[in-house]
């Protein structure tokens, strides 16, 4: 079993992490600094609990390797939303914000190396 670490509170109550800590951590700790959790994920074996977004330099660069997530806990999409209290439709320039994020987020994703399978690294 493995340390978990995981940078909220709010991380240890959802349905990944409860079924991840079941499986396979040894215990769970949260951190808030992204700084501490890259230092802790490079010098031991903890697993880290996070969106690959966050750690996607480190990610390309080989240092860390994103586990693929068992398939009982296939993550689902997150849907961003965006309210404004002015008025209901939204503008030229709101549409341009969705269509660049979408695009980066499309972007970062090709440059997410292929995940190997968790059970590799079960021992």
């Amino acid at each position: 079993s493995f340390p978990l670490l995981v940078s909220d509170k709010i991380a240890l109550s959802n349905e990944a992490s409860i079924a991840l800590r079941e499986k396979l951590a040894s215990s769970v700790q949260t951190f808030s600094d992204v700084s501490t959790l890259r230092s802790l994920v490079s010098q031991t074996d903890a697993i880290w609990l996070t969106s690959a977004y966050v750690a996607i330099d480190d990610l390309v660069q080989g240092h860390f390797v994103q586990l693929r997530m068992p398939v009982e806990l296939k993550a689902s999409p997150i849907e961003v939303f965006m309210y404004f209290l002015d008025r209901r439709s939204k503008s030229a320039a709101v549409l341009e914000i969705e269509r660049a994020f979408r695009s980066r987020l499309t972007d970062l994703e090709k440059q997410i190396p292929p995940q190997p399978d968790i059970k590799s690294y079960q021992a």
